[in-house]
């Protein structure tokens, strides 16, 4: 995890993505395709790139024929997912996913490719698609590291208690 985190948590900041977030994305990738944590980095941040990839006709002024912002939005927005939340900013990556994950059932095979492609390229449409299918494992995870700091909260206060029991005992 460390090391996808290393490659990836920058680009996943820009995006959106809480931390938790990304432990369960890697993690579930990580997991499903046995592959490196330093590939999964770098797929994950391929795709936050991919997202956040603003075409230079966004900028055109007032009047002129815009290009659309990228890739993702045309294909996103032809599905009924949007990508932003005004003309000038974006939404953050995990809730455009989420609700890509909502409707991923019901695309057929030639639209979620699209997704895919459009979301993580050519190179990386296996990750993306396997985030997909396994999305509600991604959330599990997630929800595991967010709980999982209560818990070692609670084991080092333990750990502090019993230190201070074995001090004041031997005091």
């Amino acid at each position: 995890l460390a090391e996808a985190m290393a490659r990836t948590s920058n680009s996943a900041r820009e995006a959106g993505v809480e931390m938790d977030t990304l432990i369960g994305y890697i993690a579930t990738i990580g997991e499903t395709t046995q592959k490196s944590a330093s590939t999964v980095g770098e797929s994950l941040k391929t795709m936050f790139a991919r997202f956040g990839n603003v075409k230079a006709g966004a900028f055109a002024a007032d009047g002129e024929d815009m290009e659309n912002l990228n890739d993702i939005e045309t294909v996103f927005k032809s599905l009924g997912i949007q990508i932003r939340e005004t003309s000038g900013t974006m939404r953050d990556f995990d809730d455009v996913l989420a609700d890509v994950a909502k409707s991923w059932d019901t695309f057929n095979d030639i639209e979620r490719g699209a997704i895919a492609t459009a979301a993580a390229g050519v190179r990386q449409r296996e990750n993306f698609l396997v985030l997909m299918d396994n999305y509600d494992q991604a959330l599990k995870l997630e929800s595991d590291s967010l709980n999982s700091a209560g818990t070692a909260s609670e084991k080092y206060r333990a750990y502090q208690e019993s230190l201070e029991a074995s001090l004041a005992s031997l005091t």
